[in-house]
């Protein structure tokens, strides 16, 4: 084609661009596309080219096992204390067996790590405790060996690293390489929505499992965690005696050549005895010992296979370690520091007895005497107060008069109910303290504690008392007496004041009796009008707040619900009822969320009714609304009278009259030469009446639209009606005359 053509459709066996190849393509403005694409279905030659993905992965299923490449990377350059915790939702709830594989990279603490976990996901909650594998291979500093697989809370499947407490170190990198799936839920994609985060709380997870790995690392890790003698803390898992401690120290190693002889083996014997030793090291690998001992020597035999022919064994050689001199007295030390059991000694400095030690009686006044020999008697209270006695060899005697006061703080908040239990203390404060409100400088603060003061006991309280100034100083005004509680560590904020003849008389008292006697009480009938029947009401017939007719059974003026009830009997809507979120009245009904006030039954008004624009040219009909009288019917004042008015124009001289009227029904009088009627408009169903009643024979031209349709002769009319379709119908023309 020489030009570029449009049309709406376009159809051709071919198009061919000049100078083009059979490798390009061309776009749909006309340009040639010179890329080369890979065609689907078919095996794909990409030569020197890479294949990059800003998403998604690479999967392949066979053989009931789909098996996905590249399916998460990360890398993060903030330093992080936690569980690392890799997670993917499930595609699918159904059983699923994972076989993951993870690369880690440490820049900052310079660590590489490659874990390959395999577990079984059984259901949606459930990660079974069978199945499961890990082997973790692992540079010196990876920061640890813990491995756990679970599901949290949300449901998603997690491969946790670590624990609350690793520490992972800023810049490291993360890489799913390889996901593998089999049974059930094999034929979903894995690969989407995986995400990493750092855990330290796993408690919300739905099921979790720890799965210890198998080791892989260098030979300086496995010689730093497993030298040449028995591990350190070795841990005593099965004997016949539980109460044996195998401590640390040197052990010279034996082997044998795998011989099955028994003259081989140590001297000790291999099998001998019941006692196990296992300990698991920071890889996680479990070791176990048997031991043999005999002579003062332990020998430790560790990874004998279940034929016994080879052996591995560490003989522990007793040093000065294990008997330190340091650690035992001579005999001369003995004798300086260590009491006999008979025999006249001196003790120095003073000494502690956690037990207490049986003293007999004394016999000189400076020896010790025991419980026994010391009395104590206390006479009954009394006026002359109680009197205590401490009788022996020294007899003492006191009297107790008086309960003083301390001066602490001054504070009273500062005593604590449980600080003194079973106790009553007294204490001098500020009167502005602890929010006394009271006048004056000091105030008496009494602590009485009944109980221990705490919840944990009792639970019961203990009381302050205080005694101060309700107003006044230096012994004048009124005192006042204030109490409070409190328990555990702290007191109430409130003080309760005990009321006195200081603040009222016995004419107030006198008053409130007759308030009381007179008055209106909750939930009882008015005395003073007996029999009336009302009282002021809160959940008397039930759910109601206000006043009510007790005997008949109505509400005056309540709320019940979402109503305000006026004059309606119980359970009935019989009188005014406001709805209180409508804001609408219901007079014996309900109210509706539409109208102001609905009424049931008949109204009546000595005065009428007003809309509120209060136009007398109005009238009200059924539906709420107020109607015009300004057409046919209009209210005809003074009379206020509603009558049927036609309109009427009247040609009283020579003019041309344009009428544009709704009115239904309309009368033209004319009584000049050259008059011209010309209807703008006409409406549906108008009947219009014409006269001509010119005195010089002239005729009345009829227009509609401006066009004329009739000329009427002069002594006649015309009758036009309109129809509901704006047809217009003229009846037959007739003659006319004034008769009055």
């Amino acid at each position: 084609m020489s030009d570029i053509k449009y049309a709406l459709y376009t159809s051709s066996k071919g198009f061919k661009v000049v100078g083009g190849i059979a490798a390009q393509f061309l776009k749909a403005d006309g340009s040639v596309d010179a890329n080369s694409y890979i065609p689907a279905g078919t095996d794909i030659n990409m030569a020197d080219k890479s294949i990059n993905f800003t998403t998604g992965s690479l999967s392949r299923y066979e053989n009931n096992s789909k098996v996905i490449h590249k399916v998460f990377q990360k890398f993060t350059d903030v330093a992080q204390t936690g569980i690392l915790s890799i997670k993917f939702p499930q595609a699918s709830i159904s059983a699923t067996m994972f076989d993951v594989t993870i690369k880690i990279y440490g820049y900052q603490a310079r660590y590489l790590g490659n874990l390959r976990i395999s577990f079984y996901k059984q259901t949606a909650i459930l990660i079974h405790p069978s199945g499961h594998k890990a082997v973790l291979e692992c540079s010196e500093t990876f920061p640890t060996t813990v491995i756990n697989a679970g599901l949290d809370a949300a449901g998603n499947v997690c491969i946790n690293i670590g624990e609350a407490t690793t520490f992972w170190n800023t810049n490291f990198a993360v890489e799913v390489e390889r996901v593998g799936v089999i049974y059930t839920g094999r034929t979903a994609d894995w690969s989407k929505g995986w995400s990493m985060t750092t855990e330290t709380d796993t408690s919300t997870y739905q099921s979790i499992l720890n799965i210890v790995p198998d080791i892989v690392a260098s030979r300086t890790w496995v010689d730093q965690n497993n030298i040449g003698s028995i591990p350190k803390s070795a841990t005593v898992l099965g004997s016949t005696d539980l109460n044996t401690v195998l401590t640390p120290g040197f052990y010279n190693q034996l082997t044998n050549s795998g011989s099955i002889l028994a003259n081989n083996y140590p001297l000790e014997g291999l099998f001998a005895g019941s006692l196990r030793v296992y300990r698991t090291i920071s890889t996680g690998i479990v070791q176990e010992y048997q031991t043999r001992s005999s002579g003062g020597t332990v020998t430790f035999i560790r990874s004998t296979e279940n034929s016994g022919a080879s052996w591995t064994a560490w003989k522990k050689v007793l040093t000065s370690a294990d008997f330190n001199p340091s650690n035992y007295y001579t005999q001369n030390e003995t004798s300086n520091l260590f009491v006999k059991k008979s025999g006249a000694e001196t003790i120095s400095d003073t000494k502690t007895f956690t037990h207490s030690p049986v003293i007999p009686n004394g016999t000189i006044g400076t020896h010790a005497v025991n419980k026994n020999q010391i009395e104590l008697s206390a006479t009954q209270e009394g006026e002359g107060g109680q009197q205590l006695s401490i009788s022996g060899n020294n007899a003492v005697s006191l009297t107790n008069f008086f309960v003083t006061s301390r001066d602490g703080t001054r504070n009273p908040n500062d005593i604590a109910p449980n600080s003194t239990p079973k106790r009553v203390r007294f204490d001098f404060a500020q009167s502005n303290t602890a929010g006394l409100k009271a006048s004056g400088n000091y105030a008496g603060i009494m602590t009485y504690s009944p109980w221990d003061g705490t919840k944990a006991s009792t639970g019961d309280s203990s009381y302050q008392l205080a005694f101060a100034n309700q107003t006044g100083v230096d012994g004048a005004g009124i005192p006042m007496l204030k109490i409070r509680k409190g328990i555990d560590g702290s007191w109430s904020s409130l003080w309760y004041k005990l009321w006195s003849e200081g603040d009222f008389t016995s004419s107030n008292i006198q008053q409130w009796n007759y308030a009381y006697q007179y008055g209106l009480k909750l939930n009882q009938q008015f005395t003073t009008n007996s029999n009336s029947g009302l009282m002021i009401a809160d959940n008397y017939f039930g759910g109601e707040s206000g006043m009510i007719d007790e005997s008949q059974k109505k509400f005056v003026a309540a709320r019940r619900g979402e109503y305000y009830f006026y004059g309606s009997e119980l359970d009935l809507f019989d009188g005014l009822n406001y709805h209180i979120d409508m804001r609408t009245f219901g007079m014996g009904r309900e109210a509706n969320g539409t109208d102001k006030l609905t009424v049931e039954g008949s109204v009546k008004a000595s005065n009428n009714f007003k809309s509120e624009d209060e136009s007398p040219d109005t009238l009200f009909i059924p539906d709420g609304r107020t109607s015009l009288l300004r057409d046919e019917i209009i209210n005809d004042q003074p009379e206020y009278a509603i009558r049927l008015d036609p309109h009427e124009y009247v040609l009283d001289s020579f003019s041309s009259l344009g009428i544009d009227d709704r009115n239904r029904l309309i009368h033209i009088i004319g009584e000049y030469v050259k008059m011209v009627v010309d209807f703008k408009q006409v409406y549906p169903k108008q009947q219009i009446v014409i006269y001509n009643f010119d005195q010089n024979d002239g005729p009345m031209e009829v227009k509609i639209h401006g066009k004329t349709i009739y000329y009427i002769e002069p002594r006649s009319f015309l009758r036009l009606y309109v129809t509901k379709s704006l047809r217009v119908i003229a009846e037959r023309l007739q003659s006319c005359d004034f008769v009055w």
